[in-house]
């Protein structure tokens, strides 16, 4: 893993350190979300919204009532 070093100002001149991922694992990540996201919208929420629907719509009319 690389990592992301940077200053804070709230901690002074301490050198920190994030650790972070690779590229490839965000990619797949959101590939795998996208792929879900879209097979619920046509499963199960096709009678209340269009397949089309972005995904604040389907917070708005699915999760948040």
């Amino acid at each position: 893993m690389k990592a992301i070093s940077f200053i804070c100002p709230a901690v002074g001149q301490t050198r920190l350190s994030l650790p972070t991922l690779d590229n490839a694992v965000w990619y797949y990540t959101i590939l795998v979300d996208h792929f879900l996201f879209e097979t619920f919208k046509e499963d199960v929420a096709a009678s209340v919204i269009s397949i089309g629907a972005y995904a604040n719509t389907v917070l708005r009319k699915l999760i948040d009532p």
